[in-house]
């Protein structure tokens, strides 16, 4: 939502909120060197391109009025 990109463990939901290389990287849990090798491999170019992709994901998929409005369209359907 900052526009910031994120370095994330690949577990439980976050390879859904997080597209690895696009909106930012995810990585082995548990992995220092998965870590170290992440922050090595990324520019300053790759860095905006993936905080400006993951700030456009937000607003295109996790904003409060998103989830509102497909509550309620299961709520109807139910």
């Amino acid at each position: 939502r900052a526009g910031l990109p994120v370095i994330a463990s690949n577990v439980g939901g976050l390879a859904e909120v997080v597209k690895d290389n696009i909106t930012g990287v995810l990585i082995d849990p548990n992995s220092v060197q998965a870590l170290v090798d992440a922050i090595n491999s990324l520019n300053l170019e790759s860095l905006e391109k993936m905080g400006m992709l993951g700030k456009l994901r937000f607003s295109q998929c996790f904003t409060i009025q998103r989830v509102h409005d497909e509550l309620l369209e299961i709520y109807y359907n139910l």
